[in-house]
């Protein structure tokens, strides 16, 4: 049976460990070679005390044997709800369960789970920020507790919850990395292009892309497109293109002209999303490139 004693130890020993590297400075090569030692074994001890918090916690009964998080947007993406269900290893009577959400360290949601006879069930409403944890606190009918870990920025497995901000977002990027003109149009060498979704559902209801387009803009007005192909990419809600030979016809430009090329992407909820790939100003007849 692991004991509590072996947990103190082990964190008394951590404790140490990073007095020493807070002393070290990295002053010369020979403190550099200590603290990469100290970092090793510091990072080995904070898993050797996972591990054997994990088996305290067997040990208790207060572990968890299944559990869910799914989030639901707000109208106007300035948060979500959050539901929180779990399923307690071994339910005795008296036991109870909070939903605890920390933020910077802060407790910033506490919610008592309700028992239905086979779950716990909590919720809890949040506002969009990045870098929430999660934890689920059993108590036992003796007052005993544990804490156990859901979600987190350490360990993000419920990643748009974590990241709620981002998740409740969608954005596009694109990068030119290279390009060229020859007077009378504008080409695209080589580049990518990118589109993430929001990844939680508005009402239940989420939103899907619909197409993305480069647009070519002479003082703000739209002179030429091209449509883009983007198939799904490797994260869920990702959409990527690679840019190749794309060309764009150039109008008649003077010095104080600016030409744009804008990356536009249509969701299925109508809306647009938009970003600047480049800027480009002419200068002695030849287009500069100023930002992107």
């Amino acid at each position: 049976m692991i004991k509590k004693k072996s947990v103190i130890a082990a964190i008394a020993l951590i404790a140490l460990i990073c007095g020493i590297l807070s002393g070290c400075g990295g002053k010369n090569s020979e403190y550099e070679k200590k603290i990469a030692q100290l970092e090793a074994e510091n990072e080995t001890l904070r898993k050797q005390i996972d591990a054997l918090n994990a088996q305290l916690q067997v040990g208790s009964g207060l572990y968890l044997s299944g559990w869910e998080l799914t989030g639901k947007a707000w109208e106007g993406s300035g948060g979500a709800d959050i539901t929180f269900t779990a399923q307690p290893a071994s339910y005795q009577d008296g036991m109870t369960a909070k939903l605890m959400v920390y933020l910077d360290g802060a407790t910033v949601s506490s919610s008592e789970c309700q028992w239905d006879g086979s779950s716990f069930t909590a919720r809890a409403s949040l506002p969009a920020d990045d870098g929430y944890g999660y934890y689920c606190m059993l108590t036992d009918a003796k007052g005993s507790s544990s804490q156990v870990l859901l979600a987190s920025p350490e360990n993000p497995v419920e990643y748009a919850l974590v990241y709620l901000q981002t998740g409740l977002t969608a954005y596009c990027n694109v990068f030119l990395q290279d390009w060229s003109s020859d007077g009378s149009s504008l080409t695209v060498s080589s580049g990518y292009a990118t589109v993430q979704l929001p990844q939680l559902p508005e009402d239940g209801v989420a939103v899907g892309f619909r197409g993305a387009r480069l647009a070519l803009l002479l003082n703000g007005t739209e002179i030429d497109s091209v449509n883009l192909d983007m198939p799904e990419g490797e994260g869920a809600g990702s959409y990527e293109a690679i840019l190749e030979n794309i060309s764009f016809r150039l109008p008649e430009m003077g010095e104080d002209d600016q030409l744009d090329l804008m990356l536009m992407a249509t969701l299925t909820s109508d809306a647009v999303i938009s970003t600047n790939a480049g800027s480009w100003f002419l200068s002695d007849g030849q287009l500069n490139l100023v930002v992107g």
